[in-house]
């Protein structure tokens, strides 16, 4: 329910939903943002299939699908250990859990749905800005440098919300490498 729904009122809302004539039924959760562990995406589907079979049981109705939401992750730093995802892993583990889910929940022939988000377009664009203004502030004997852009939190609305990285790059060779807020 980090979004949307608890458990309880996902059960009211589908009960309220096939009271008013619905009767075509899926389920759509949230798998995480930018995992990396494949066991987990396992342990992400059995939760999920085991709460289908709660409601399913509950409100008496058949689910057509299962999105498991997005969640595949993406190395960041290119100086860290970070491995690429094991996507085939992934898919693996899925499917044998979701199978096994399904058939020990006799769920019938629900359809598994997944969205693929920045594990498959994470890296296939970039923004190029320009620096329009350098700062400098001295602040307890250091030098404390801001560099202005011409792309601004519009563009890049991660960073800002909530500290996500994203990789900059300089597009000249620059010999003299520092840290600086952007």
């Amino acid at each position: 329910d980090k979004f949307v729904l608890g458990k309880e009122d996902a059960i009211y809302v589908y009960k309220e939903a096939k009271a008013r004539g619905i009767d075509r039924f899926g389920m759509h959760i949230m798998a995480g943002s930018c995992e990396m562990d494949p066991e987990k995406f396992k342990e992400i589907v059995e939760t999920t299939m085991d709460f289908a079979a709660i409601v399913a049981n509950d409100v008496e109705i058949d689910f057509e699908f299962v999105n498991f939401g997005g969640g595949l992750g993406i190395p960041y730093y290119e100086e860290s250990s970070e491995k690429e995802l094991d996507i085939n892993l992934v898919a693996k583990l899925m499917m044998e859990t979701f199978a096994q889910k399904c058939e020990e929940h006799n769920l019938g022939d629900v359809i598994p749905m997944m969205e693929p988000g920045r594990n498959f377009v994470g890296g296939a664009g970039i923004v190029v800005a320009k620096v329009t203004q350098i700062k400098v502030n001295e602040t307890n004997d250091k030098e404390h440098k801001i560099v202005g852009l011409d792309a601004s939190m519009a563009t890049m609305l991660r960073p800002a919300i909530y500290g996500a990285h994203h990789r900059i790059m300089p597009i000249t060779d620059r010999k003299e490498k520092e840290i600086v807020d952007i």
